[in-house]
Order: structure tokens, then sequence, then C-alpha cells
């Protein structure tokens, strides 16, 4: 294929082509020349080509073609705008809109993809400012264009950058146009043989290419601070919540303190200053990713010194949002993705029943590796609940103008929460004004901390443990090896690990199979490399990560004596995974 060229006189080619020709910049002919005694490096960079997926791209910054870096996005923005071209002149005039976050290069990068679009004849959009992932989608639908293109790595290290393409409706884009945009790619492996294109300040100076109407980031704004809400509670309440909110140096800043303003919500509301400040660096964290302990670090100690209810973080592009939130003892907890996707089960569909806003037909999704307790909820409320692969792309396709009423929730255990349908991706601006509204009603009108909250809810149902951890392999002998893990698993998994397994989903064959009776069903979800295995403790799930060079692996643990008992049960088993999964390397 053409953007797999593993032999050595493949990989020596392009790195000479790149370092000798003059279309190339001086930085990355200079940049190359650092490494040129390098052979590894040189391979690394060169071997093969960016690879294109249904989250379009993501990788280190760098030069080279399996790198991020203006020819890069140069490419995949001319083949993107050929796939709309092909489609008809109502598609090009419909138009597409480009986002960027505060990522090193990211503006760069929007302005390289903006000049394409407009060069090419495309109506073509861009912001005038930093952009959250939810307010691309919502513009995309808004607006009703036909694409969008946000350039991010979401909550990836600071030497990464992405390129995620949306389309119709503010959907990110399905595996069948990823597939036609990579052909188009593949036509273009000499990237100095794509065309001249004007640049940016030319076209910007001439009007081709004007900034998104700031009606449409203010008509985002109202709609995010309008989500289901006790508006009696706020108005009494709403300045006794304490919050602090960090952006993590990300593009939620301005959006987040917009909506807590617009809600009523600001009087107590608090923002980690050292975090405030837009900086691709990302210096005060290790990673930019509200997943982690160590992002909240400065928020928690600004916590402690408010005595805050809840502390709130959003990634980079400000599509995931965490939580750390007050016990009856002053100490602070973490709240796990699918912790809060429950709570926000339980909050919102009552939240609507109070006010008579519950609609017909309610519906909530989430993926098949979070929490199996959220679907408890939701059947004990009377509300469906849908299950789809790992990725949120899935939870946009089920919304559509017809159903987006019906449509309570949307989570994934990574962060991602959607809990309204003017958009079809997760919204972190959204939901940390619901988290912070939630805290507020459980403290004033339930006297009770989120912690006891969602104790309550496994008493009810049981009490639950999730978690996943990764083991990279980087590189190509990397990628290989990941391929091997899911073989010999797919072959031989119930019998190497050493559980009692009920069932065994194989998504990729769209199979389930009863280990007690050997009978295979069918399951209604897309091809994926994915297996779920059910034991007689919960789940554990496999699958190939997507976005990084890692296999992924998820523990899902249920306990009828305590939290701690279904923690214990998961550390165990995920030390006893580690050593399985990593003696078939």
């Amino acid at each position: 294929m053409a953007n797999k060229n593993n032999s050595l006189e493949d990989y020596k080619k392009r790195f000479n082509t790149w370092r000798g020709n003059e279309y190339f910049d001086a930085d990355t002919q200079n940049e190359l020349s650092q490494i040129s005694a390098d052979k590894d490096e040189i391979y690394d960079r060169f071997y093969k080509n960016l690879e294109f997926g249904t989250a379009g791209l993501r990788g280190v910054m760098g030069a080279g073609t399996n790198r991020m870096n203006v020819y890069v996005v140069r490419r995949a923005s001319f083949a993107v705008a050929e796939y709309i071209l092909s489609l008809g002149k109502e598609a090009a005039a419909s138009g597409i809109a480009v986002a960027y976050d505060t990522r090193n290069n990211s503006f760069t990068y929007a302005a390289e993809a903006a000049s394409v679009f407009a060069s090419r004849g495309i109506k073509t959009y861009i912001f005038d400012a930093t952009a959250p992932v939810p307010l691309l989608s919502f513009t995309v639908w808004s607006m009703q264009l036909t694409a969008g293109i946000m350039i991010t790595a979401s909550h990836n290290p600071k030497e990464y950058n992405g390129y995620k393409v949306f389309w119709k409706g503010g959907v990110q884009i399905s595996p069948e146009i990823a597939g036609e945009i990579t052909a188009i790619i593949d036509r273009y492996d000499d990237i100095s043989s794509l065309p001249p294109l004007e640049n940016y300040r030319s076209l910007k100076k001439r009007r081709k290419i004007p900034y998104v109407p700031a009606e449409v980031v203010n008509a985002y704004l109202d709609r995010v601070a309008g989500v289901v809400a006790d508006e009696d509670i706020i108005k009494k309440h709403g300045d006794s919540l304490v919050t602090v909110y960090s952006p993590l140096h990300g593009a939620g800043a301005r959006y987040v303190k917009s909506v807590f303003k617009r809600r009523g919500l600001s009087a107590n509301f608090h923002i980690v200053g050292k975090q405030e400040k837009a900086d691709g660096d990302f210096p005060t964290v290790v990673l930019p990713n509200p997943e982690t302990d160590e992002a909240f670090t400065l928020g928690l100690r600004m916590a402690r010194k408010f005595c805050a209810d809840i502390v709130i973080g959003t990634d980079p592009d400000s599509d995931r949002a965490g939580a750390f939130v007050r016990d009856k003892d002053g100490n602070y907890k973490k709240l796990t993705g699918n912790k809060i996707g429950c709570l926000f089960m339980e909050y919102l569909v009552e939240c609507r029943r109070r006010n008579n806003k519950l609609p017909k037909a309610p519906f909530a999704v989430s993926t098949i590796v979070s929490t199996d307790l959220a679907p408890q909820i939701a059947q004990s409320k009377g509300v469906e609940f849908k299950q789809v692969l790992t990725g949120f792309k899935y939870i946009g396709d089920l919304i559509t103008d017809e159903n987006k009423d019906s449509f309570i929730l949307g989570f994934e255990e990574s962060y991602g929460f959607l809990t309204e349908g003017y958009a079809r991706d997760k919204d972190g601006v959204a939901a940390s004004l619901i988290l912070a509204e939630m805290a507020l009603y459980y403290k004033v009108a339930e006297n009770k901390t989120l912690c006891e909250k969602l104790d309550e809810l496994y008493q009810r149902f049981g009490y639950r443990h999730e978690s996943a951890f990764s083991i990279e392999l980087t590189g190509e002998s990397g990628h290989e090896s990941i391929l091997k893990i899911m073989d010999t698993l797919r072959e031989k998994g119930a019998s190497i690990l050493p559980y009692k397994i009920r069932s065994v989903m194989d998504v990729k064959k769209s199979t389930i199979t009863d280990c007690a009776t050997g009978k295979v069903g069918r399951i209604d979800l897309p091809e994926s490399d994915v297996l779920k295995y059910e034991t007689d403790k919960g789940w554990i799930a496999v699958r190939p990560s997507g976005t990084e060079p890692k296999i992924k692996i998820y523990v899902g643990i249920r306990s009828g004596i305590s939290e701690e008992d279904a923690d214990g049960t998961a550390a165990k088993i995920k030390e006893e995974l580690k050593d399985i999964i990593s003696g078939l390397i």
C-alpha cells in the first residue's frame, strides 16, 4: 500500500526527498539535518504515512511522513477537500469550519487547513480564538455545514497534535468516509506534488476565510447554560456552592466561566490561576488529562483553601471533564468517568421528572467498556439504555434531529459526557456545569455529598470498580506485538485467563459465545478488534487503542460487600492480567 513503505530503500528515499526538496521549509530541512546520522529515527519518521483513521490524524509533532506537521496537514486537507468537491457544488457551498485548541502549532495547522479548503473553492470558516470540540460540533450542526475540522490531540502529552474530521450534523466521520479520504491521501504519497495554494494571510485579507459568526458561539453558550437544571435550587442557593475549576491550560477557560455566570453559579467560582493561561507546553502538569490525579494537584490545593464542594478539570480541547468532590469528613475523593456517568444517569432523569420535562421514550447510551451500573439505574427508571463501541462518534451516531429531545445522556468511561442533543460529541463545558449543579442540589435538597449519593446507588444496585490500564508498544514491532496479543487472546483467551469465564464477546467476529453451553450468538455492533469476557466477578475487555500505540485492558468488578472489596479484587486481577498479557508479547 502507498501508506506503508517499509523497505530500506523506501524510507531512505522519502527522507532524502524531504531533505533535498526546496518545497519543504528551512526549519524542516534543519530538523532533518540534525537526525541525518540516526537511522532508527529516520526510519520511525519515514517508514509510513501517519495513519488517517476514523478519528483523523494524531501523532508526535515533527518533520517526516509519520509525524504531525504542516505538510501532513496540507495533504489531509487536500484529501478532505477533494472528497467534499466530489459530492457536488452544494457540499462545497455549505462549507466547512476549522477550530483549534491551545496546543503548540494548533493555530498554524488550522490556518493551513483553512487555506487549502478556501483555495479549492469550499466555503470556509475559522474560529477567532481557541475553541472546544463541542463548540465545533454544535457549529457544524447549527450552521448546517458539510464538515468541520478540529486541530487537537485531546489529552495526549505536549509533543502530540492531531486533526479530527466532523461531518454533517456535527458527528465524527464514519469509517466509510474515512476510507474514502484515506484512498485520496494515498494518491498523494509525494507531498511535494500537491498543487500550490494561496496563503492564509492573503485569503483572509480577501475575505475568503471569515470567522465563525459570534452569534453561533453565543448560541452555543446559551444552549449549554440552559441544559437540564433545577432553576429553583440555583436561584435560591446558587451562592452556597463553592467550585474550583481548572482548564489545564486549555480552551475551556473562557467557555466554562461564561456558562457558570450565565447559569448563576459564579458567585463562589474559583479558577486555578496558574492553569488558566493557554500554554501548549502544559507547564504545571505531566499530562493535561482530567483522568489523572496529578492534574488536580493545584486545584485540590485551592479547594482546601476555599473549602470547595467540588473541583473540576477539563482537558485542552475541553471535551472531557473530571472531578474531585468533598466528602462529609472534608476529604476530597475522585470521581471516575464511570462514577460521574452513574451520578448523571440518576440526577438527570430525576431532575427532568421533577420539572415535568422527562420526554417520551427517553434513552441513554454508553460503551461496551463502560460501567454496567448505569444500565441498571436507567432500567429502574424506565429509560432505554443502548451500548455501542468505544469512541464517542458511535454515541453521536445514535442522536438525530428527530430523537434528540428524548436523549438523556451519553457517556464513556474516559470522561466524555453529553447530556442533551444539541451536539454530537462529548462536552466538557456542559459536564462541568452539571457536575456543579448536581453537587449543589444534593447538598441543599438532600443534605448529601456526591460521595454519599454514589454510595446510596451502590447500596441499591451493588458496589462497582471499573478501571483500565495500557501496555505501550511503539513502532512497527509494537504494532505487530499488539496484533499478536489480540490473535492469541481470540484463539485461547477463555483457557489462558485464570478466571471463571461465562461468555466471550468477539466484536471482530460479531459473536458472543456462552462458555457453559458453547452456544454462539450474534451481536449487532460494527466489526472492531475488541474482546470482552464476562466473568463470575465482573468483566474484562481488551482492545488496541485507536489513537495511540497501546493495547488497552479494562476491568469491571461487582461486589455485594463494599467498594473496598471491589477495589481490592480489581487490583489483584489487573496485576495478574499485566503478567499474562506481557507474556504474550
